[in-house]
């Protein structure tokens, strides 16, 4: 059924027709799909498609042109139809247009246009209609009589019973306010009044776009960056000098405004600022720094802009304490007269003891800029605490020799306080350590016997008590001292540290093998090898896995293709049957469009994919089987699901030189033990016959390589053995090795008796070899069928190239070490 064109179609719809308001789907002639519309049923509006609605701002009717021409909003509330489907609608046939309207007291009306549509948007959707409007009130309201004009509001205005108008001249007052009272037309919020016009506000002169503000009349804006200022005169922009902000200035808001303000301890106006302090510790104290530690400072008329550092002590006798001079554990006194005359005037520090001396030049600025206490503050080893305090203290400059001036003394310090050896301090501390011996204790003393020790972090190194990162075996990188012998790896595994004959030896080409990993292991970091490698991490050789019971040992449990490395070769891909042990399949034949009919570097080197029909290859074979002890396993199903298999307790095979002579013993098995025949046989293909037959070509017969064995093994000498070969173009078989086309003529003579009988038997040969390790964890891969080996065909033979044509539909070979 055809959409309806419009709302009034969908009233009268004949199937279906509905007079409930509400969303239907239209398709005005020619417009590209249908679309959802609102429907006015009313009974006195039934049959009006509604374009537009707008009742409670929900949504902005200040749209951009894509806007208006797709339409805005939801038919459930607010929205715009869109001037594309309006001009479609309105162009099909002859349409009115009604608008409703109601007040804000309730009082609903109507205007009426007998004539309206719109064209496309080629003409700018252009309004053509009937101009003349006829309208009144709506029924259940305030009846206004039908010839009562409806009063417009001039542009951009709205009717309102409240109001705050503003003008572009004076944007933050109102003109006219009010919040109840009669309604009239006002300037709406987001309009302004300009020369008694209501514009939008982003039309004022002084409007700035970046904040969505207008300026006042003389107001003055900083951008938001602070990278420009304007003032606002007459409605229009006065741009000022460019405007920028110090170095040492930050552009922010303070209050109601915005400009550059100096940093703290400048001073000025944002554009230029000059440094104010701190002058001295207690201006940060002032400030509100409350943590001992290094501050700069700035002393009036300091020559140097960068000001210098200080230690601060914030927290002595109420804080603010500039410390010129940190003397400890008597290392600074006792070796005072070795410092020059100029160390002395510009200062200088021992960074491991803390030990400093501010400098003269220093203190004399700092004590000549206002009045200032000096402070000695003292501790023995046991603890006790002393100081002396002088009321007033200053320097002279240079060129009076620093000249000092005190003033009144008071205090505690008033006994003789020794001090021990450098670096040592008093205490009853019992256990000293070694560079030797970082670890241990070396020296003890009674618990409460005080005495001069080498402290914690200090260490004892031919007689002297030296800071710890003085050893010769420490390590500045993670701040440790090595013993005797000991080495220690970074991080990053790129460099090794070793203690060797009291000396730090630094190995900077220590790394890791492309076959080892940088971790943790029993708490030591290094370079280890990675599975299947052995060595020292730097250089790490591969000595597995060689066969896929290794890998079953090692957890893996998924049947699958994996990488194996036997003894002296570089590894290969072959497939592991994990389910029944770990056995590695070295042949498989599930489908005849892998060709067995291969020559001799074919079986050499191996052919097909392991996970399908495939030969590993010869030298791959040797490989393998000379590693270890092995057993092959052989298992065979027919087409009918039953299984057989031959279990031969060791197999071997030799080198290419040796032509890869087979090497088994039979061990067990309900399919017989048909390879016997084959030990000591050497490997043929159709290229290279080493089957010892003085009659035929076995491996040209049989359409592929094998161990074929010589006259003397067969009942007979007409005939390699028994041969029969299936492909889904025929079926041949013969005992005297005649019949070896790929398909018979019909002149052969066996065609009609052979060919035809059995060639629905067998439709593919799957022929499987695998290889694992010790006998004890293999079991039986398939389920012992009930049909014994002599129950089986007399044709059933296990050859070469084809383990059987005639019965046998699935074959597995494997081998085992025991």
């Amino acid at each position: 059924m055809p959409y309806p064109r419009d709302c009034f179609d969908v009233l009268n719809q004949c199937k279906t027709p509905s007079k409930r308001s509400g969303v239907y789907t239209i398709k005005p002639v020619g417009y590209p799909q249908p679309f959802e519309v609102y429907c006015d049923h009313r009974d006195a509006l039934a049959g009006w498609t509604v374009i537009q609605r707008r009742f409670d701002g929900s949504i902005s009717f200040n749209r951009n042109w894509t806007d208006y021409k797709n339409g805005v909003g939801f038919l459930g509330s607010e929205f715009w139809l869109g001037n594309e489907k309006i001009s479609y609608l309105t162009n099909q046939k002859r349409y009115q247009l009604r608008l409703q309207l109601e007040n804000a007291a309730g009082n609903a009306y109507y205007v009426t246009y007998d004539h309206f549509r719109i064209t496309d948007e080629w003409g700018n959707y252009s309004l053509v209609g009937n101009n003349v409007p006829v309208g009144k009130a709506i029924s259940g309201h305030t009846h206004i009589p039908m010839e009562t004009p409806i009063t417009w509001c001039p542009t951009n205005k709205i009717f309102s019973s409240a109001y705050c108008e503003t003008s572009c001249e004076n944007p933050r007052e109102c003109i006219n306010i009010t919040s109840e009272g009669p309604e009239r037309c006002v300037c709406p919020e987001g309009y302004m009044i300009l020369e008694g016009m209501c514009i939008p506000h982003t039309r004022c002169g002084c409007y700035i776009n970046e904040s969505d503000i207008v300026l006042a009349e003389r107001e003055m804006y900083v951008s938001l960056d602070c990278s420009w200022r304007v003032n606002c005169s007459k409605n229009s922009f006065l741009f000022g000098l460019g405007y920028k902000c110090s170095t040492e200035a930050t552009c922010e808001d303070r209050g109601s405004l915005r400009r550059c303000f100096c940093n703290e301890w400048f001073e000025g106006d944002g554009e230029i600022c000059t440094r104010s302090g701190p002058r001295d510790c207690d201006d940060l104290s002032y400030a509100g720094a409350s943590e001992n530690g290094n501050y700069t400072i700035y002393p009036i008329d300091w020559p140097d802009s960068n000001g210098f550092q200080v230690h601060c002590d914030m927290q002595t006798d109420g804080g603010g304490w500039t410390v010129g001079g940190l003397v400890v554990g008597g290392w600074f006194v006792l070796t005072a007269d070795t410092k020059l005359y100029r160390d002395y005037k510009n200062g200088f520090e021992y960074k491991d003891h803390n030990d400093h001396w501010l400098g003269n030049d220093k203190i004399n600025w700092l004590t000549n800029q206002r009045l200032y206490q000096l402070r000695i503050d003292l501790e023995d080893n046991s603890g006790s605490q002393f100081y002396v305090l002088y009321d007033s203290f200053c320097i002279g400059n240079e060129s009076d020799n620093y000249r000092l001036e005190l003033d009144q003394y008071n205090g505690t310090a008033d006994s003789y306080i020794e001090w021990c050896p450098i670096n040592t301090n008093y205490s009853s501390n019992r256990c000293e350590k070694s560079c030797s011996d970082p670890s241990n204790c070396v020296t003890t003393s009674p618990e409460d016997d005080e005495r001069c020790i080498c402290p914690e972090n200090y260490m004892f190194q031919d007689g002297e008590c030296i800071p710890g990162n003085e050893c010769n075996c420490f390590v500045a990188e993670t701040g440790s001292i090595l013993t005797e012998g000991v080495s220690l790896v970074m991080p990053s595994c790129n460099r090794r540290y070793s203690c060797i004959n009291d000396q730090l030896n630094t190995n900077s080409g220590y790394g890791c093998s492309s076959n080892a990993v940088c971790e943790i292991r029993n708490g030591d970091l290094g370079c280890f090898c990675n599975e299947w490698f052995r060595g020292d991490g730097e250089s790490c050789s591969r000595y597995g896995p060689k066969d896929c019971y290794e890998l079953y040992n090692s957890g893996v449990r998924s049947d699958g293709t994996y990488t194996i490395y036997p003894s002296g070769t570089s590894g290969f891909q072959a497939y592991c049957d994990m389910s029944n042990g770990g056995w590695t399949v070295f042949q498989r034949r599930t489908s005849s469009y892998v060709s067995f009919n291969r020559n001799w570097y074919s079986y050499r080197d191996g052919f097909g994919s392991v996970s399908g029909s495939h030969w590993l290859g010869n030298d791959k074979i040797y490989a393998l089987t000379n590693q270890k002890t092995y057993q092959l396993r052989v298992e065979m199903s027919n087409s009918g699901g039953s299984s057989y298999y031959s279990r031969y307790s060791y197999f071997r095979i030799s080198d290419e030189s040796n032509r890869y002579r087979l090497s088994m013993t039979y061990s067990s098995g309900n399919a017989g033990n048909a390879m016997s025949a084959n030990s000591g046989d050497r490997f043929s293909t159709s290229d290279r016959e080493y089957d010892g037959s003085s009659t035929f070509d076995c491996a040209d017969k049989h359409r592929g390589g094998w161990w074929f064995p010589s006259d003397s093994s067969t009942s007979s000498s007409s005939y390699c053995y028994k041969f029969s070969y299936t492909r889904s173009t025929g079926r041949y078989q013969d005992y005297d090795c005649k019949c070896v086309c790929r398909g018979c003529p019909r002149s052969h003579p066996h065609r009609k008796g052979l060919c035809r009988s059995r060639a629905s038997i067998l439709i593919m040969i799957i022929f499987i070899m695998i290889i694992e390790t010790p006998i004890a964890v293999v079991g039986e891969k398939l389920r012992r069928p009930s049909t014994t080996l002599a129950e089986l065909p007399t044709s059933t033979e296990i050859t070469g190239a084809a383990i059987t044509a005639e019965y046998f539909g699935t074959n597995i070979v494997v081998l085992q070490e025991h």
